[in-house]
């Protein structure tokens, strides 16, 4: 594997937009040590976020979902002006993935809200059947 995907992610795991590196699956990336992420992704939601980095979303968290988990659902969140939140779902399901929710997000710090952001959440782990 070359250093093409090492250059498509920052130092925090971040995508950078417009790169052109063809991306492996997050599984198969992960276990070749191509990017580190930290903490790593989970395994239940790397090739999701290796989808949506390689299509060029900035997403900046993940979660597999369930017991243990900071999310019920697999979740992935990401940055993007309003129309960003369409182009992520529509690479998620032309990938045969199964989106359950598209939300935009505000957290609520200090009584002011902050962000937004994007969630983009799945039905279950990995591809639909």
């Amino acid at each position: 594997m070359s250093g093409d995907v090492n250059a498509a992610l920052d130092r925090h795991g971040i995508c950078n937009a417009g790169h052109s590196a063809i991306v492996e699956s997050g599984e198969m990336l992960a276990r070749k040590g191509a990017y580190e992420f930290d903490p790593p992704l989970d395994a239940g939601i790397a090739d999701a976020v290796a989808l949506l980095c390689k299509a060029g979303v900035e997403t900046f968290e993940s979660c597999e979902g369930g017991i243990g988990h900071a999310y019920p659902e697999p979740t992935i969140r990401f940055h993007g002006h309003e129309a960003e939140g369409f182009r992520a779902i529509a690479v998620a399901l032309a990938a045969g993935l199964s989106v359950s929710a598209l939300r935009r997000v505000w957290d609520i710090h200090g009584q002011e809200p902050t962000g937004p952001w994007w969630e983009i959440v799945f039905a279950t782990k990995g591809r639909s059947g």
